[in-house]
């Protein structure tokens, strides 16, 4: 995850000591091959470690061991015990009260050792790590919307050629209405709209706090449904939208409407828990719908206003919107976020195209899943489960048995 989303930044950029990315993946891939194959906890010698990264120097790579990857001497979840615990706002969150455990990969023992939960527990606090450490050199807006933005959808992208799905992407204008398209896959008999948004699942919101879960969703899934939606509601309605590069104004690939099957995915770079569940997605659509939003603290009124705006007389009016261009198409009573809307996370697209290789098969195993549900809210153990129920129903048909 981490190259593709960096790539804005120089490969040869200094940090700090003198780092640059590419020191970081160095050392990354060196702390890999010392947990190896374990599971569970592993201890590291990370001064060994150190002098063993191919091309970065001892202390250099110390450093990024020790002040970059790893937590603070305190240790994480410092001063969280109890799930009402949360993040104070403006505080630092390695060190504030808060559950930080996967902002760093590595716990420190000692000046010398550490302790890695387990690989699984470690990956996400590898990209949080690094994204966090440069973060603080550039600033946080400039990093979230030049850097991140534009390393996400090179991220996806690099995905999906690397499993032969060609994508198209580029802006398109109707009238009365101008759209930008993330990334559409183009097949006959399907299509798939998907927009991918930085936005992540806030500490206070992965602590239960209401606002912060509100407004995480709705710069997440419910704005990103709200644009694909309106992109398939545009196409449904003018039959034809031509994408074109807003630089060049040349037209890269025009969308023509037969009928076909659409899915419209979210995507967000972390983990959501259980609202990545395309059951989920209607249940939390309709009500939100049917309201506005604030908070009752003046305080948090006045901090999240920007937000709750955006909310409020972009976001939902523009839903509604789309909804009413459905109705008028003929679909009045029929769910539209019932089925074919997905919101996963970067990791759990990896896991969809495991073993998969072009767009056909990226549209069936997708129509297979759509027809399955579990309300597990586990979108890994429920790809696991219908994978092994395809393979034991392509089993049956081989060997022409119902």
């Amino acid at each position: 995850m981490l190259r593709p989303l960096l790539a804005e930044i120089p490969s040869d950029k200094a940090y700090g000591p003198g780092w640059t990315t590419d020191d970081v993946f160095a050392v990354i891939e060196q702390l890999y091959r010392a947990i190896g194959d374990c599971r569970g906890p592993v201890t590291l010698d990370l001064r060994h470690i150190a002098k063993t990264v191919p091309g970065v120097a001892p202390l250099l790579a110390k450093h990024i061991l020790f002040e970059v990857l790893s937590h603070p001497s305190t240790g994480p979840n410092s001063q969280f015990s109890r799930p009402t615990d949360q993040t104070v706002r403006g505080a630092d969150p390695l060190i504030g009260p808060g559950n930080s455990l996967y902002l760093r990969p590595l716990i420190r023992l000692d000046g010398k050792r550490a302790i890695v939960i387990d690989r699984s527990v470690a990956g996400p606090g590898m990209v949080e790590a690094v994204l966090s450490a440069v973060r603080g050199y550039e600033g946080a807006d400039t990093f979230q919307g030049k850097v991140i933005g534009a390393g996400a959808e090179a991220l996806i992208r690099l995905e999906f050629a690397q499993h032969g799905i060609a994508i198209h992407t580029g802006d398109y204008d109707t009238p009365k209405v101008h759209g930008e398209c993330d990334i559409v896959i183009d097949e006959p008999g399907n299509l798939a709209f998907i927009e991918s948004k930085a936005k992540a699942l806030t500490r206070n919101a992965a602590n239960g706090n209401d606002v912060d879960v509100l407004l995480s969703l709705a710069g997440s899934v419910v704005a990103a449904m709200e644009q694909s939606f309106g992109h398939e509601m545009q196409l449904r309605k003018h039959g034809e939208l031509e994408l074109y590069d807003k630089e060049t104004r040349k037209v890269n690939h025009t969308l023509t409407w037969t009928g076909q099957t659409v899915n419209r995915i979210a995507l967000s770079l972390y983990d959501f828990g259980f609202f990545q569940d395309h059951t989920a997605i209607s249940k939390l659509m309709w009500p939100m719908l049917n309201a506005r939003y604030g908070a009752i603290d003046p305080a948090i009124q006045d901090t999240f206003k920007g937000q709750f705006k955006k909310l409020n007389e972009k976001v939902l009016p523009k839903l509604t919107g789309h909804l009413q261009i459905w109705e008028e198409l003929g679909f009045q009573g029929k769910d539209p976020f019932s089925f074919g809307n997905w919101f996963l996370s970067a990791p759990q697209l990896f896991g969809l195209l495991d073993g998969i290789q072009g767009p056909a098969e990226f549209f069936e195993r997708l129509g297979f899943l759509r027809n399955l549900t579990y309300q597990s809210y586990n979108f890994h153990h429920q790809l696991k489960h219908a994978l092994s129920l395809k393979a034991e129903r392509d089993v049956r048909a081989d060997a022409g048995r119902p």
